[in-house]
């Protein structure tokens, strides 16, 4: 289960380190306007300001997914995963079904199926 989820985190950081520019694209501001819903995102040569409108749901959703924050939450499911531990080796209480939880949001990733498996 933690290979799978480590490999899923990983993938998701890298996408968002691309988004963010730390492969060669530079920093990539982004930002969500909440009042005039719209983001700003961007690149050295290229700049990106998209009025997306208070009442088009499906595009406030990809705006509000800024790289940042999807590297907080992979920082933050990376956590769990590590607290899911206690010192002598065994599975908290409780930390057990949450990372079963966790790896839910991945049910359609090909190798989803063979950790549901075992």
């Amino acid at each position: 289960m933690e290979e799978f989820l480590a490999a899923r985190f990983k993938e998701e950081e890298a996408l968002a380190l691309e988004a963010l520019g730390e492969h060669g694209y530079g920093a990539s501001p982004w930002s969500f306007d909440e009042k005039n819903g719209g983001f700003d995102f961007g690149f050295p040569n290229e700049h990106f300001n998209v009025p997306i409108g208070k009442f088009d749901p499906r595009m406030q959703h990809m705006a509000r997914h800024d790289p940042r924050k999807v590297l907080r939450e992979v920082a933050a499911k990376r956590e769990v995963v590590e607290a899911s531990w206690s010192a002598d080796g065994e599975r908290a209480a409780g930390l057990g079904q949450a990372i079963w939880l966790l790896a839910t949001a991945y049910a359609t990733h090909p190798d989803y199926k063979s950790i549901q498996d075992s």
